[in-house]
């Protein structure tokens, strides 16, 4: 739907996931069995209250150049589009 390409993964993760890739950019994406924060926590004060390990912190970010339009396809294609807090 986005025009995002499914390659191949190194065969060595154990974590599950998936590698996207548009053009000569890739995302990857993996799954952890915990969360350092809770859903909707965008507190950037998380590293004083977990014991978990932050590399693997959820987070995710892309660079658009059009907003409207992307948020016109995903509610074309019946994707909801969610506004969370922002501090």
């Amino acid at each position: 739907m986005l025009g995002l390409e499914d390659i191949q993964r190194n065969t060595s993760f154990q974590s599950k996931g998936a590698w996207l890739r548009i053009g000569r950019a890739e995302i990857h994406l993996l799954q952890e069995s915990y969360a350092t924060h809770e859903p909707g926590d965008l507190s950037f004060e998380v590293y004083k209250t977990t014991d978990k390990e932050l590399s693997s912190s959820r987070h995710f970010s892309l660079v658009i150049s059009d907003t409207d339009k992307l948020v016109q396809r995903l509610n074309e294609n019946n994707i909801p589009v969610v506004y969370g807090p922002v501090e």
